[in-house]
């Protein structure tokens, strides 16, 4: 009888064993298709919604042409949408030539520094090539270099800049894609066109 007993208890204990791994196969399974990976396409639906952008660029202004570095955060608004907000960072930097000019105060250079809140909407299309619209617009502190009577001098200037953005997403790898852009827009009422190319990263 006891070793009907030892039999049974055997049997009982190899069966909850087999229940027990049955039943975390489908675990195991469910948790597999659930994962997922990130991307560094903005819009793509993936488990990244922030992604860090830089680059450089060119600063054409009144037909100066000049050189541009390019900062930018993004970040999905919402869950599964297209639309992204963030900030536009630029360091725009010009110098003049002076040759032949007359004056008591000739301008030498600028530096341009613009922090700019964004939006862009990134639109749903099949294919590589991932094309966007956004706008840019906020202030822009200019720093303005003079020489004075043979002295150097400067002064700083704060105005407003607003920015029109198309541009395309176009993915290099699993870490990082390519965004090249063309903002156009004005500070102040003059216009500029600030054509650039960034890497993008999903953080």
């Amino acid at each position: 009888m006891k070793k009907f007993q030892y039999v049974a208890l055997a049997v009982g204990l190899m069966f909850l064993s087999g229940t027990r791994e049955a039943s975390a196969a489908p675990i195991v399974e469910q948790n597999t298709r659930q994962s997922v990976g990130t991307s560094p396409i903005p819009g793509e639906g993936t488990a990244s919604d922030l992604f860090f952008l830089a680059g450089p660029g060119l600063a054409i202004q009144n037909g100066i042409t000049g050189w541009a570095v390019n900062l930018g955060l993004l970040k999905e608004y919402s869950e599964n949408s297209n639309l992204f907000i963030g900030a536009d960072l630029g360091l725009n930097l010009w110098n003049y030539n002076t040759a032949g000019v007359v004056g008591s105060r000739i301008p030498t250079g600028t530096t341009g520094i613009q922090f700019l809140p964004t939006a862009i909407y990134r639109f749903q299309v099949a294919g590589s090539v991932f094309p966007y619209m956004g706008v840019s617009a906020g202030p822009f502190l200019r720093f303005n270099n003079y020489v004075l009577n043979g002295d150097k001098s400067s002064d700083t200037d704060l105005q407003f800049e607003i920015l029109f953005r198309p541009g395309f997403f176009l993915s290099m790898g699993q870490s990082v894609s390519l965004q090249v852009e063309g903002k156009l827009g004005a500070i102040d009422g003059d216009f500029i066109f600030l054509p650039q190319a960034n890497a993008v990263f999903s953080l």
